[in-house]
């Protein structure tokens, strides 16, 4: 049996048990939050889940979440198909064991405020990206437009950052290339010895409180 109609079947079977009371792990601009939820209905490779009222505010940024309850060997990764705000419902579809993913989320990673640039240089090459989120492993960015060749999975390179905190050199690593609609994301890893984090760890800690303030606001206007 597939993964997914295997899920769906080990829902139903939670459901007739009554065993109903849920976590969902989210992320909102990589801050993640839990929220609480009740699984209502299990329909072909779909569930519904309500969810509680104080978590019901960030769910229109959310397009996937890591599925997690006492009545479950382990994590389930599932795709937000339909959010219903005025009932607070949800439908989630396309269920796969998460496996090691739960623990790979565990590492903050928090996007910027606005556009931040990152200068990228390979082989006596540059290029200039965006800044998609920043870690203490790593960075996502992003790259407008056509990928030069020398740039390629695997490739070491030099990058320059200047956050509102000051500036970084750093060494890197390109970990993995997604294309985009309109450009590439990269998926970067430094290498070797950072002289001084605390830049990094002043912009993550800083982002996060802004990110965790932006989120209470919104619960407040529910």
């Amino acid at each position: 049996m597939e993964s997914s109609k295997q899920i769906s079947a080990d829902l139903k079977s939670i459901l007739l048990e009554k065993h109903l009371n849920f976590e969902l792990l989210n992320t909102y601009k990589g801050v993640p939050f839990i929220c609480k939820a009740a699984l209502e209905a299990v329909e072909a490779e779909s569930a519904r889940f309500g969810l509680h009222p104080a978590s019901a505010y960030a769910w229109g940024t959310v397009n996937h979440t890591l599925i997690l309850s006492e009545g479950l060997l382990e994590p389930i990764e599932a795709c937000l198909q339909q959010f219903n705000r005025a009932a607070r419902a949800i439908w989630v579809d396309r269920f796969v064991y998460a496996g090691s993913k739960l623990s790979n989320r565990k590492e903050l990673r928090v996007e910027p405020e606005g556009a931040v640039e990152i200068l990228l240089e390979a082989d006596g090459e540059a290029l200039t990206a965006h800044l998609a989120d920043l870690s203490m492993r790593g960075a996502g960015v992003r790259v407008p437009g056509d990928l030069p060749p020398s740039f390629m999975q695997g490739k070491l390179l030099d990058l320059r950052l200047r956050l509102p905190e000051g500036e970084l050199k750093l060494a890197g690593k390109i970990r993995n290339l997604t294309k985009l609609e309109h450009g590439t994301r990269l998926s970067l890893e430094f290498t070797g010895g950072v002289a001084d984090k605390t830049l990094i760890v002043r912009f993550i800690m800083r982002r996060r409180a802004e990110i965790t303030a932006e989120m209470q606001a919104m619960a407040a206007r529910e």
